[in-house]
């Protein structure tokens, strides 16, 4: 069923039981409304430029209502011979629905009482270029709709593709979020994918337009997949840093509590160069240009690539890392917080792969432990260690 008519039989659901005046029963309501559904009502209360929209939209309802339903009673009195009781009933029970279907749906069906609704830290976000927030779940399908109503991506469970987005005339942007303990793949305009990794976000257009360089701009790590176009090359910017390409596969981690940004490539040829600084490095297949935040120059030097590119498949790799510096991925990954005053521990070298696809951040701690023993206590998602 799609969202208007869903809408539209809500309306007059409510408006004929208040013309009956019977009580509203909002069980079979609710479930007109898929949690998708749901939940693009939730995040519309939270974003301050659609509650100004919705506050105008019932304004103008109310007084259309009211010029309205003075126009039928005139036609009731002098025309009583030709319009119906039905006809009367069915145009009130129209008006009636439209006045107050706003706020019930704002109200009653996302079954909150107020705007000071918050969207939760451990969901996946989609920010439009209106400033609109979705919640994205990567279990369902779904159509992302620009402001106009137009069709620019579609969601198959965790990935977007916005290849049957139509050109504007001027650069629109979207920007994912994903939070700690999940990833999730785009599919740009022009074919080439992104995989975000967890904690990360991306901004990109819904388009890229001719004559214009592709670029997208990155906060944490992600590993790009650029198809190949001569006349418009491809730029990653994660702020300091910038990244440019034709075609090639290559990962960037670029987390803002990190000392170094890191790009590694695995195919191609990729060019490193900051905002400041005229100079570049050329980054050729199994190299990685690691740029120091504190320094701001970089080193270039060859690299295992499945430290860098195998959470792509679930695998978590470790070779001669302290303790402690495995502590922030692990937090990335499992979505825990983790605090260790275990000194001895946190500088004692691993060499480790897990798969987050089957082992829990318990096991992971307890192959730790085999290693150098520990106790640690946990509750819910926060994790202290001995």
């Amino acid at each position: 069923m799609e969202y208007l008519r869903k809408v539209i039989l809500l309306a007059r659901s409510i408006a004929a039981k208040v013309l009956n005046e019977e009580q509203i029963d909002e069980a079979p309501l609710k479930e007109i409304f898929t949690d998708e559904e749901k939940n693009h009502i939730l995040s519309r209360i939270s974003d301050k430029s659609s509650l100004k929209a919705y506050q105008q939209t019932r304004s103008d309802l109310n007084k259309d209502r009211d010029e309205q339903w003075k126009k039928l009673e005139s036609l009731s009195v002098k025309k009583s011979k030709v319009i119906s009781l039905k006809f009367v009933v069915r145009f009130a029970a129209a008006f009636i629905g439209l006045a107050i279907l706003s706020g019930y749906l704002f109200y009653q069906i996302s079954g909150v009482s107020d705007t000071t609704v918050q969207i939760p830290e451990n969901v996946i976000t989609l920010e439009l270029e209106d400033g609109t927030i979705q919640i994205i779940d990567p279990q369902k399908e779904n159509r992302i709709t620009n402001v106009k109503g137009e069709v620019i991506g579609v969601q198959n469970k965790d990935s977007i593709s916005y290849k049957t987005a139509s050109a504007g005339e001027e650069l629109a942007y979207n920007v994912l979020n994903v939070p700690y303990g999940k990833k999730f793949l785009i599919a740009l305009s022009d074919g080439t994918s992104v995989h975000l990794n967890a904690g990360s976000s991306l901004r990109y257009p819904i388009k890229f337009l001719k004559g214009h360089k592709r670029e997208v701009f990155l906060d944490g790590e992600a590993y790009f997949d650029v198809v190949k176009d001569k006349e418009h090359p491809f730029l990653v910017n994660t702020g300091a840093l910038n990244i440019e390409v034709l075609g090639t596969k290559f990962n960037i981690s670029s987390y803002e509590e990190d000392p170094q940004v890191n790009t590694v490539v695995v195919s191609g040829l990729v060019k490193v160069y900051g905002d400041v600084s005229k100079n570049n490095d050329l980054v050729t297949p199994g190299r990685m240009a690691s740029w120091d935040r504190l320094t701001e120059q970089t080193i270039v030097s060859e690299t295992d690539l499945d430290l860098h590119v195998g959470w792509i498949a679930g695998n978590l790799v470790f070779r001669r890392t302290t303790f402690g510096a495995m502590i922030k991925k692990l937090e990335r990954f499992y979505d825990v917080e983790i605090t260790s005053t275990n000194e001895a521990l946190n500088e004692t070298v691993f060499s480790a792969s897990f798969d987050l696809n089957i082992e829990s951040i318990d096991q992971v701690l307890n192959y730790v432990s085999k290693n150098y023993p520990f106790t640690y206590t946990k509750d819910q998602n926060k994790i202290n260690i001995n």
